[in-house]
């Protein structure tokens, strides 16, 4: 760790999958995704409660007389016709209810979305932002860097004095300083990404990295 090596650097960020399905992994997405289906499974009772139920009922009954010690065994099956006569009411305003539960779960989804989108093209914006702030400071330092060798050239052909060289030099070590400040905003960007989705894996296709 004290040993000094240059800074490891972003590669291009090219999605392995379609941005929908990363925006999936985002925890508050899936409670509200979950809390839809739960809702829908709950109508989905409600409103079988208010249709009448057939079914198959049978019982099996063993009788022991306690003096004699005879058994007798007695059975009876039979179909169960449920009607909603009574609670019919009750069960209406269930059903009802678990209506509007289930738009209520539905726009707290769309919500959750609408958020999480905003957040990841925010991300998104501030990323690519980030990434050509680095590319033209990039470009600076290579020139910068040209500057120095010209610079270090001039002086040994005796054609510039120290201080044109310590001016040069000077001037190369500014833009690797800010070289790096901008690959330091260019990875937090990349970071701000990773969050806003969720901590999915991160975004950069095989052929990208």
């Amino acid at each position: 760790w004290l040993q000094p090596a240059p800074p490891p650097r972003l590669g291009a960020v090219a999605f392995a999958a379609t941005p929908a399905d990363l925006l999936r992994t985002r925890p508050e997405i899936q409670h509200a995704e979950q809390a839809v289906l739960q809702a829908a499974g709950a109508l989905g009772v409600a409103r079988a409660d208010l249709y009448p139920r057939l079914s198959l009922a049978g019982a099996l009954t063993l009788a022991v007389r306690l003096g004699s010690g005879a058994t007798r065994t007695l059975a009876s099956a039979g179909p169960v016709l449920d009607l909603p006569l009574f609670d019919w009411g009750a069960r209406r305003a269930r059903a009802d209810a678990g209506s509007a539960a289930l738009a209520a779960a539905e726009d707290a989804y769309r919500q959750a979305v609408l958020a999480g989108v905003a957040e990841v093209e925010s991300a998104l914006a501030t990323l690519q932002s980030a990434h050509a702030q680095a590319e033209r400071v990039d470009a600076a330092l290579a020139a910068q860097r040209r500057a120095d060798e010209a610079a270090a050239t001039l002086q040994r052909l005796g054609l510039a004095d120290a201080l044109a060289r310590g001016e040069a030099a000077t001037a190369l070590l500014d833009a690797q300083a800010s070289a790096l400040d901008a690959h330091a905003r260019e990875a937090v960007a990349f970071i701000a990404l990773y969050k806003a989705l969720g901590g999915a894996p991160p975004p950069l296709a095989e052929a990208a990295r």
